[in-house]
């Protein structure tokens, strides 16, 4: 059931259209007492996300904007994290565009952090493990910074903070800082540099190319909704939030 209860007031709609070949329904809850960041949940099997994400509209506010896929990860054989286009980079074709794009997005207040609330399977595929997203596995794009002295499941592999630059690996100040605070409280980070020609049209890669900050995904093993409240505290305090 992923019907979101949000106490001191809620307002909630449903858009539903077609487009890129495939039908798609996006349910917004809104905190209307508080407003705050843009909470982002494209997966629909990722029940401990969407936990998170009652905690954080309760504490911080804001917006939770969540796809509906009747239970399953994917729409048809669109992964709806794999669907951030709307023209501005090269992705498979016949993903969704920019109604898409609009319905998750268009509810963020200006200047206001977009934070996706990930799960996964732990470890990674081919590694001792079935997931995909892991500190111990940054990719040929991603460069890791593990957190100093964690402890308990903030210390797992699979816990840690994905954000993306464009252009080239070089931090930018703001974004060398935030990953300063946040692995000095013991969360591991990942950053990730894409290009229009190198996407592979996540959100993370499609807020550093169109310049959406601050933006963070959070992710952490299947299930473990304590985890990522940790950290998602931890990251607001860095955000000053």
């Amino acid at each position: 059931d992923r019907a979101i209860q949000v106490h001191g007031g809620a307002g909630v709609s449903q858009d539903t259209f077609r487009e890129g070949g495939r039908d798609w329904t996006v349910q917004t809850v809104r905190n209307t007492a508080r407003p705050g960041p843009l909470w982002v949940l494209p997966h629909d099997n990722e029940q401990a996300a969407v936990e998170t994400a009652v905690y954080a509209l309760a504490r911080y506010g804001g917006t939770a904007v969540l796809v509906e896929t009747g239970g399953r990860r994917t729409n048809g054989t669109t992964d709806p994290n794999r669907a951030f286009d709307a023209g501005r980079s090269r992705c498979t074709p016949g993903v969704p565009a920019s109604r898409y794009v609009a319905a998750m997005l268009g509810s963020r207040s200006r200047h206001a952090p977009v934070i996706a609330l990930h799960t996964n399977a732990p470890g990674v595929a081919g590694r001792r493990g079935s997931g995909s997203v892991s500190i111990r596995a940054p990719g040929n794009a991603g460069k890791a910074f593990p957190g100093s002295g964690a402890s308990g499941r903030l210390a797992s592999s699979d816990s840690l903070v994905i954000t993306a630059v464009a252009g080239r690996p070089d931090l930018d100040a703001r974004t060398a800082s935030l990953v300063a605070d946040l692995t000095r409280e013991g969360v591991n980070v990942l950053v990730e540099t894409t290009s229009p020609s190198k996407t592979d049209c996540s959100l993370s890669h499609y807020a550093a190319l169109n310049g959406i900050r601050p933006y963070l995904n959070i992710e952490v093993v299947d299930g473990d909704s304590e985890t990522q409240r940790r950290i998602l505290d931890i990251a607001m305090a860095a955000l000053g939030r």
